[in-house]
């Protein structure tokens, strides 16, 4: 069967808030839309973390955050390491430090989450950190999400690249290297409605089987935004067919 990938990036403000104001995820703006579209269609998000952020003018970290494995237990939420913090792309770092940044958020993620580990990643600003390959399967981690821009890759050879043009996927270092589709707040940005979202998004699954999705997690503050979400998913599943795959 056919399938889509829904995952989020940038994501650390929201569980702060929570641990922070002692609330379920649920009363959260932010987290309640993703309930929501898992109790409807079921889908399963993946959330990419910062180690620290700064918010509200004071530098918090993924440390603070409570224990969540009875919050999501049902398997709704899956957490996977985004970057050190918003300032720092994980390809400006050497190897060390950013098997280091892995090592630190997964073990937070160890912590707060338990078992509910993603198995793919994107890297934030579409890093692409085959170097440290090893520690990211060593971790569970199996793929790697690049750009959805039409370069294929930033730093992988032209064949590479043409070869994730093409396919959407390669191996690469023992990972699976894939094109990222489509983010959620361009398709709010550009006002697209159902007939064209629903065009678009066929057209992608005739070239790859596969469609992979995300947003970050500050642009749903926006309505529009969390509108063309639930738009997505109910063309991407009621639609279209697919399913939801396990991040």
């Amino acid at each position: 069967m056919n399938s889509f990938h829904f995952s989020v990036d940038d994501v650390l403000p929201a569980l702060i808030e929570v641990t922070d104001k002692n609330i379920p995820l649920v009363q959260n703006q932010f987290f309640s839309q993703l309930r929501y579209i898992f109790e409807k269609y079921g889908v399963k998000t993946g959330l990419n973390l910062f180690y620290s952020h700064k918010i509200n003018g004071e530098i918090r970290f993924l440390s603070e955050v409570r224990d969540l494995k009875d919050e999501i237990k049902d398997g709704w939420l899956y957490f996977a390491p985004h970057a050190l913090d918003f300032d720092t792309a994980p390809y400006s770092q050497n190897i060390n430090s950013q098997i280091k940044m892995v090592d630190d958020i997964m073990g937070q993620i160890n912590r707060i989450a338990g078992i509910y580990k993603a198995s793919s990643v994107r890297f934030h600003y579409y890093s692409e950190c085959y170097e440290i390959a090893e520690n990211i399967l060593n971790h569970g981690i199996n793929e790697i999400f690049v750009t959805d821009s039409s370069v294929g890759s930033h730093r992988l050879s032209q064949d590479d690249s043409a070869k994730i043009l093409e396919k959407g996927s390669i191996n690469y270092n023992g990972l699976k290297v894939t094109r990222t589709n489509f983010r959620v707040e361009n398709f709010a940005n550009d006002r697209i409605n159902n007939d064209d979202l629903k065009q678009i998004l066929t057209k992608t699954l005739s070239q790859y089987s596969r469609i992979v999705i995300y947003s970050h997690e500050y642009e749903h503050v926006r309505d529009d935004v969390n509108e063309m979400l639930i738009n997505s998913m109910d063309i991407l599943i009621n639609k279209l067919g697919l399913k939801c795959e396990i991040p």
